[in-house]
């Protein structure tokens, strides 16, 4: 299996990068994990030799246009493909920004839908590939969370139930789009439900915004360490923030990679 990073908030040479993520699964079936936000991820395939009408599986990790931005694009390359993602990714989406304004991060709208499938819980996609989602909330979600909205006044907080994992279980590796629900939790509710922790883990862990909230030193520390008890191997990036990262690397070591676009997995 390879993993090929389309897009990412940084970028290898002279590789195009936005604040987004999107990840090319390249194996019996090729999956397209997320979009970022515009066609950065199909500009760059086409530089690193990336066909991606050639992808058969396209999953939306959650309903924030950091991640389906350029689902429009892909649509206009690739008509073939069926697009997973949970059915509250349709209800909108808002973020308020540094300045104080909110503004909307949902799915664009107008899209062609017809090969959609709309998911409420976990479901298998093929064999070895599984959408895992419905979390449940054992340790408190990080903090970044607080600017997200499901209404353009700012009342409702955003709940995250748009937001799904994919598990790749012949591998036992587990991909995560920004981790909204908590990487602790969604690790812990793998376990439960897998019986073992992942042995690669892969996406981003919401430990900083762009509004310049992040996460404490203390809770970074602590997160470090109880990554160190899964055994696994993390690759992060996009919205775990490089300064988070920098943090983390340096208790785990070996143990955690930062990914940008560019970055080419061998599993």
């Amino acid at each position: 299996m390879e993993i090929v990073v389309l897009s990412e908030n940084t970028a290898k040479n002279s590789l195009l990068y936005e604040h987004g993520l999107s990840l090319l699964i390249k194996e019996d079936k090729n999956i397209l994990f997320d979009t970022g936000q515009s066609n950065n991820f199909i500009t760059n395939a086409k530089s690193l030799a990336e066909d991606i009408k050639k992808v058969d599986i396209c999953f939306i990790s959650h309903g924030h246009s950091d991640h389906c931005g350029g689902l429009k694009n892909f649509l206009e390359v690739n008509n073939k493909a069926i697009i997973y993602l949970m059915d509250s990714a349709f209800s909108p989406h808002y973020s308020k920004r540094s300045d104080g304004t909110i503004n909307y991060i949902g799915l664009e709208k107008g899209l062609n839908t017809s090969n959609f499938v709309r998911l409420t819980s976990d479901y298998v996609i093929s064999d070895g590939i599984e959408s895992m989602c419905n979390v449940s909330k054992i340790y408190p979600l990080p903090v970044t969370n607080g600017s997200l909205y499901l209404d353009k006044q700012g009342k409702e907080l955003d709940d995250f139930t748009h937001e799904h994992n994919l598990v790749l279980t012949n591998k036992n590796v587990l991909i995560v789009g920004c981790a909204h629900t908590g990487i602790k939790n969604i690790l812990e509710h793998y376990s439960k439900k897998y019986g073992t922790m992942p042995s690669v883990v892969i996406g981003g862990f919401h430990l900083s915004s762009r509004t310049g909230v992040g996460e404490s030193d203390k809770t970074i520390e602590e997160l470090a360490n109880y990554l160190l008890t899964t055994k696994a191997k993390f690759y992060t990036c996009h919205c775990t923030g490089e300064t988070a990262y920098q943090k983390l690397k340096s208790i785990m070591k070996d143990r955690i990679e930062y990914i940008n676009t560019g970055t080419k997995i061998e599993l």
